[in-house]
């Protein structure tokens, strides 16, 4: 599977210069063969922690393709989200191109702030994952989701989302890889300095993937902040065995492109050498001990 990651500029609160950078570099993708593109936390709204209660919810849902049906939650209501006829919209945009885009933006919901990424994926279908571990600050202005779905795409990946501070919970990770995910994305909207991003995603983020014989993906915003710090940027993909696949780290706005072979994931969670034992350790864990 070939994915795409772009560490780009796009400022809080202008969907429609954030739409535009959206397209742009999902055409690149489309020209380098990228099967799902995946963008920096919030891109289509811009990282808008204080100002979110200000977003026009309307131009959001324009821009996504679809209105909220208010039923169920996380990936149940993935399946009810209905899309706006008629619409130019990231949902006809991902069919349009035939490739799956994955950008986040504010959602309301039920009076409710949410940071959710949505999978636009080629065939039409839309799927949500919401922010399930909001900053400290974050859970002044945005509730948190209460599942970790997993969503199996048109050409059969199976691939799960953690949002930023998400992926500081290893039981999430794990939750996902135990539920069939074999590819985490990891949007991030982290100030700094980008050495520092490197530095710490090569951590936290390289443990998670090997941990769960997984791959995970992870991409982060350039420029300013709301606040007036700089977005450190940052796009990185490590795969099952703990290694970096591939890496941009040059603090320039970019498309990271690398091919990934998913079944190679996959069999890490098979029995090895025809017996029963197996290198895959969430599979011989010990959940009775850990209280």
């Amino acid at each position: 599977m070939r994915i795409g990651l772009v560490q780009a500029v796009f400022p809080a609160g202008k969907l429609a210069e954030n739409y535009k950078t959206i397209t742009n570099f999902a055409r690149q993708a489309q020209a380098a063969g990228v099967e799902l593109l995946c963008f920096p936390e919030l891109a289509l709204t811009g990282y808008c922690r204080t100002t979110a209660k200000d977003l026009d919810f309307a131009a959001v849902e324009k821009y996504l393709g679809v209105q909220n049906s208010q039923e169920g939650k996380g990936a149940a209501a993935a399946t009810t989200l209905l899309a706006v006829a008629f619409c130019k919209n990231l949902r006809d945009l991902a069919r349009q191109l035939k490739l799956a885009l994955v950008v986040g933006a504010v959602e309301k919901a039920a009076d409710k702030l949410y940071i959710t990424t949505y999978i636009c994926d080629r065939d039409g279908q839309i799927y949500q994952y919401r922010k399930t571990h909001p900053g400290k600050r974050e859970a002044e202005i945005f509730a948190a989701g209460e599942e970790l779905p997993v969503f199996t795409l048109a050409g059969g990946a199976k691939v799960g989302v953690l949002s930023c501070s998400d992926n500081h919970y290893p039981e999430a990770a794990q939750t996902l890889a135990l539920q069939g995910a074999r590819l985490i994305l990891a949007p991030f909207a982290v100030p700094g300095k980008i050495s520092a991003r490197h530095k710490i995603w090569n951590k936290y983020l390289l443990a998670r993937a090997y941990d769960n014989r997984v791959f995970v993906a992870a991409v982060n915003h350039l420029g300013l902040t709301a606040g007036g710090k700089n977005f450190a940027g940052g796009a990185v993909i490590y795969n099952p065995q703990g290694e970096v696949t591939a890496e941009n780290f040059t603090g320039t706005p970019g498309l990271l492109v690398a091919d990934l072979d998913l079944a190679a994931a996959e069999k890490f969670w098979q029995p090895q050498d025809g017996s029963s034992h197996n290198l895959c350790f969430p599979l011989v864990r010990k959940p009775e001990l850990y209280k």
